[in-house]
């Protein structure tokens, strides 16, 4: 992506380990950003980071405010701040209302919520005093504007980063220079989150077929989908986009496809093994 020049910027990317977030920190290092890899399980994050010429890695709990002080003491120490912060970590949770534990609840709210609220608000104050505009990447979900079932909490997390955005992007629009910021509503993404639900209904290739069949461009969005979106949003060349959210579906949304439409398969699936 040659004509996405990110060279003098600083990105943070949390949950870069893995997933969506490691393919955000790879597309954004390719466009020329030094990228800090920021996730729980530091391994990773190193693993990632090692393999980029202009990076770094840290240990980030999204959900613990403390960790968020000490990332951001790290970045201004070593980099006087960051231009670009893409708030990717995220935790799936199945399951109706009936038995859906206030403990799973904390935890999907916390990881998917809090931690992109704490990434925001520590995003203006990295951003404070830097030369040049600076976006914030969000990432949600269909799940944002489309209900489930049997996903309770992630609806909640996932819309209420999508208002988030909102306020966030008027607030940003008022620094000089101003803070963009939007979300990204990814469709059926092949990563790690998907192993759960696949071995519930036999397999996760099984999965992967019955959940391409559903998708109007007939395969699912691959993390490298999304991170391409998420460059362009903290280029400047999406100088005038703030406040978006931008689906990354593959089509999911033009005919109203609810992202939890594997609920009835996985329910067949269980009264077949049932019998």
């Amino acid at each position: 992506m040659t004509w996405l020049q990110l060279s003098d910027r600083i990105a943070v990317v949390t949950g870069g380990a893995s997933g969506i977030g490691r393919a955000a920190a790879l597309a954004l290092a390719d466009a020329g950003a030094t990228v800090v890899v920021a996730d729980v399980n530091v391994t990773g994050a190193e693993a990632v980071a090692g393999g980029l010429r202009h990076a770094d890695a840290c240990r980030l709990d999204v959900t613990d405010e403390t960790s968020w002080e000490a990332m951001r003491a790290r970045v201004e120490a070593r980099f006087g701040g960051a231009d670009v912060v893409v708030n990717c970590a995220g935790v799936g949770s199945a399951g109706p209302i009936e038995t859906l534990t206030v403990a799973d609840w904390q935890r999907v709210i916390g990881v998917n919520l809090t931690g992109t609220f704490l990434g925001c608000r520590t995003a203006f104050a990295l951003m404070q005093g830097r030369r040049s505009e600076a976006a914030i990447v969000n990432i949600a979900s269909l799940a944002a504007v489309l209900g489930g079932e049997d996903i309770p909490a992630y609806n909640a997390a996932k819309g209420g980063v999508l208002a988030l955005t909102r306020s966030v992007a008027l607030r940003g629009a008022g620094r000089t220079p101003p803070i963009r910021c939007n979300v990204v509503l990814p469709g059926f993404v092949d990563t790690p989150m998907l192993d759960r639900l696949g071995d519930a209904i036999g397999s996760r290739a099984a999965l992967l077929a019955e959940l391409a069949k559903r998708t109007p461009l007939r395969r699912l969005v691959a993390p490298e989908d999304v991170a391409d979106v998420v460059v362009f949003l903290a280029s400047p060349r999406a100088r005038m986009i703030s406040g978006a959210a931008v689906p990354i579906d593959g089509g999911i949304l033009a005919y109203g496809e609810p992202p939890t439409v594997v609920a009835a398969e996985l329910a067949q699936h269980r009264a077949e093994r049932a019998s």
